[in-house]
């Protein structure tokens, strides 16, 4: 069985530790920023505020543009490269108290994925925690962004939740509950111990599923086989040890459960088109420790000047067209209206807020001092 501890040590694995300002997050904004070949021991979101990024996960190229994300599971192995001068993107690292390794599986990226409003609304809550924890928001502030952000995730882009959304168009049913459960122990199942011999009648037995349906199950949602998905999750076990370590070829078959030397060199090469040496020839210069992290490290102000969308936390100010601001209010209910100041009587908005919400208002009319009363 896959041992978590063996992941942490190698050389390709960033460990996460609380050198931030807030407990279990830690942000780091960057224009043109470029990152070697790594992994990280706690779940990331890479979101890109201006430009685009290029961000290669095992073996597909992503390419990521303003105003988007991608989440990297724990322990996978990506790079990311801007694709222009003025890309600026923020790495969002999130410690395991918000999220666990053995949880679920995140669906990283599809072409479908920001067609959905429910990616569209994590975007927006994304950017605005950036911008929090770049002003150094209160600590109840940001666990409260972040742990809203993190449960919606959950509930939106788990791999066992995701195609009833994306292909069906619905939230999961408490029938479909119970099935997702068992689906996300399936994946567990596979990614902890794909070290093993793993069958079908096996997998049977463990989730108390018919062969049928978990067959029907494999070509519906992993487009193959149980040996295909076991070949693709291997394969990407290895790829570690491949760029993180010197051991032989057969070594790493063998730690990673190809029956064979021969076996492990046409599945690997079928995932990423390159023999394991191949991969291993051409991908290790590119890993951390062969390069560095680069690219110009920017806080609020900078972020402020090279973003016209990012927010501000006051109650009055002078707002442009298409701009906005935020309001981060205490406990206690409340309603705000955004009025005219020349016009008291032309209300922009008006709205209730809950305990604590993070309110963002988008302001159309162009170029008038506006305020905003809180009562």
């Amino acid at each position: 069985m896959i041992n978590i501890e063996d992941n942490r040590k190698s050389p390709l694995c960033r460990t996460f530790g609380n050198e931030g300002k807030y407990q279990d997050l830690h942000i780091r904004t960057r224009r043109q920023a470029r990152q070697p070949i790594h992994m990280n021991d706690v779940l990331e979101i890479i979101y890109v505020h201006r430009g685009s990024a290029r961000i290669r996960v095992s073996f597909d190229d992503y390419d990521v543009r303003e105003d988007e994300f991608m989440i990297i599971n724990t322990f996978e192995l990506h790079s990311v490269e801007s694709l222009s001068e003025d890309t600026i993107l923020s790495s969002i690292r999130i410690g395991p108290d918000y999220y666990s390794y053995l949880e679920g599986l995140i669906v990283w990226w599809t072409e479908e994925l920001h067609a959905l409003e429910e990616y569209k609304q994590l975007a927006r809550q994304i950017r605005d925690l950036v911008h929090l924890y770049h002003r150094d928001a209160p600590a109840g502030t940001m666990e409260q962004a972040l742990r809203r952000i993190v449960e919606d995730i959950m509930a939106t882009m788990r791999l066992e939740i995701f195609g009833d959304l994306v292909y069906h168009s619905k939230k999961p049913t408490y029938d479909s509950a119970i099935q997702m459960e068992r689906m996300n122990k399936l994946y567990m199942y596979l990614y902890t111990h794909y070290d093993e011999k793993i069958t079908l009648d096996m997998l049977c037995r463990e989730l108390y599923l018919s062969k049928y349906y978990l067959s029907r199950y494999f070509r519906k949602t992993m487009g193959g086989t149980l040996s295909n998905t076991l070949g693709l999750i291997r394969s990407e076990k290895a790829e570690i040890l491949l760029l993180g370590s010197s051991k032989p070829l057969s070594i790493i078959a063998a730690e990673c459960g190809f029956s064979s030397a021969h076996y492990f060199n046409s599945t690997f090469q079928r995932v990423f088109g390159m023999t394991p040496n191949e991969y291993r020839r051409h991908y290790r210069p590119q890993t951390i420790g062969h390069m560095d992290f680069t690219g110009e490290i920017i806080g609020a102000a900078q972020q402020d000047a090279a973003d016209p969308q990012s927010p501000r936390s006051n109650e009055e100010g002078d707002a442009k067209a298409g701009g906005r601001l935020m309001i981060d209010l205490p406990g206690g209910t409340h309603r705000i209206t955004v009025i005219d100041e020349e016009d008291p009587s032309n209300q922009f908005e008006s709205q209730q807020v809950r305990p604590g919400e993070l309110v963002r208002l988008r302001l159309t009319e162009g170029g008038k001092l506006i305020l905003i009363r809180v009562e």
